[in-house]
């Protein structure tokens, strides 16, 4: 059972790899609509990330949803064969609430296998719009997956089959549900199946694996250890302690994980409840006219709009965090203009800072462009400025700055805190931690600079701490430079 459900999922990881890849090539923009004439284009395909160029007859897609027709683009398909694809599709919009990885049907006529892979993709507002797909001559690339999941890794547990590969052990057959021949690892030698394993998504002809021990393998087995048994059962019980430990292992980070997690939710509903209580109590006094002057008046609405930017901001790291702990964030790379977004960062943040008494300086040179998504810079800029206002004492000007070397821009910002210290220049960067969390330390959620890792790292850069010139922390998040 192990090796029928090992060689299965390895087969679907490999061939939905391939899918994945040949369905990114037809991928726009988030929003957009992809192109189904690239997935039926021999030699567009022939960029793909597979085994072999594999041979698509057919591309469609169906948006949601009202699913109300598919369009086909390459060899025209049967009204059953629309009719059930529509129903897949409309599942799959049904049963997933974000983009998802390629789902794989394996249909069968006879011996001869047809490949369908679908995925639903999101629109501009971030929910499933639209499901596209390819139905593909299944054979070219199956029996290249097939024959390299033999050749690779052994199927059974290393401590019972090394040194001996999967084909002096096992015999594999792929199967239909009726009995039809796909696949042999022994050709001619038909076998009775130890176990089974369906292969695919269920779908209206199943695919099955059977695998089955060959009868000279069970001497082989039993003597392949220089030991023999008393070496096998060694070990196992070597291999058991291990996965004990492991699972203590995991246990304890579980634990650690659930604490970081219920410190989280504690940080943000603090981090929530304290902008809320201003913005209700500065606007019921509005409301019932206790302003005793328009300075006053003027004081009121100015400490509303800091509160409501406080949480405005709070709310965003938040989706933010989510969307990429969901590896559901897209970007959209385009030339950006540093110093455009350092500036409006450092207004939306002005409010904040006065209250701090602080002041955030720009200094990136006019004309400074790299090339990002708009909106992950700006959250970058964002959570390193919010960050410095944290840390930072009252009255510190803290600067946004950048420079070019070696092809990359570099952005940097400087406060004028208490800085990081070695040890932790690292770890500040890992989610719900915080430096330095104590009674008297600022409130935070512990996912901005995460954020700022993460986006920097999906914008091809990377981000780290170092001391600043004048005392204090220096952020510095490397970008690529924007072509000329």
């Amino acid at each position: 059972a192990v090796a029928a459900w090992e060689f299965s999922r390895r087969v679907e990881d490999e061939v939905r790899r391939a899918a994945s890849s040949i369905l990114s090539l037809a991928a726009g923009p988030r929003g957009s609509s992809p192109d189904l004439a690239i997935l039926v284009d021999p030699a567009a395909l022939a960029a793909c990330d597979c085994p072999v160029p594999p041979v698509v007859r057919t591309a469609f897609a169906v948006d949601f949803p009202s699913a109300a027709g598919l369009e086909v683009t390459g060899a025209p398909l049967p009204d059953s064969s629309r009719a059930f694809l529509v129903d897949a599709l409309r599942q799959s919009f049904s049963s997933r609430n974000e983009a998802s990885e390629p789902t794989l049907l394996f249909l069968t006529v006879s011996r001869t296998v047809t490949l369908v892979a679908y995925r639903v993709v999101e629109g501009a507002d971030g929910r499933p719009a639209r499901g596209y797909g390819f139905v593909a001559d299944g054979a070219p690339i199956l029996d290249e997956t097939f024959r390299r999941v033999m050749r690779g890794r052994p199927l059974l547990p290393p401590v019972l089959t090394d040194p001996h590969p999967n084909d002096s052990l096992l015999v594999v057959e792929v199967s239909t549900r009726f009995g039809g021949m796909i696949y042999s690892s022994s050709p001619g030698e038909r076998i009775l199946p130890m176990a089974m394993d369906m292969l695919g998504a269920p779908g209206p002809s199943h695919v099955f694996t059977g695998v089955s021990l060959r009868p000279a393998a069970r001497t082989r087995l039993a003597n392949s250890q220089s030991g023999g048994w008393t070496s096998t059962l060694m070990s196992l019980v070597a291999l058991s302690v291990g996965m004990v430990l492991m699972a203590l292992y995991h246990l304890r980070r579980a634990m650690h994980l659930t604490a970081m997690r219920s410190q989280f939710v504690t940080s943000v509903s603090h981090e929530l409840r304290t902008p809320l209580a201003q913005i209700r109590m500065f606007a019921e006094t509005l409301g019932y006219g206790r302003a005793r002057s328009d300075e006053e008046r003027n004081r009121f609405i100015a400490i509303l709009h800091r509160e409501a930017v406080r949480l405005s901001e709070l709310v965003e790291n938040v989706l933010q965090f989510a969307r990429l702990d969901q590896r559901k964030e897209h970007l959209t790379f385009a030339s950006v203009d540093l110093h455009q977004e350092s500036h409006d960062a450092a207004v939306s943040l002005a409010p904040i800072a006065a209250a701090h008494g602080a002041a955030i300086v720009n200094e990136v040179p006019p004309g400074a462009r790299v090339w990002a998504d708009r909106g992950a810079v700006r959250r970058i800029i964002l959570n390193l400025l919010d960050n410095a206002l944290k840390y930072g004492p009252a009255g510190q000007t803290i600067s946004i700055g950048a420079a070019a070397e070696d092809g990359r821009v570099l952005l940097r910002v400087d406060d004028q805190g208490p800085g990081v210290p070695a040890r932790a220049r690292e770890t500040i960067f890992r989610a719900f931690e915080r430096h330095g969390v104590g009674p008297s330390s600022p409130t935070g959620s512990g996912i901005g600079l995460t954020i700022v890792r993460e986006l920097a790292s999906a914008l091809g850069g990377t981000v780290h701490v170092e001391d600043g010139p004048g005392g204090g922390a220096r952020f510095v998040v490397t970008l690529l430079v924007a072509p000329p």
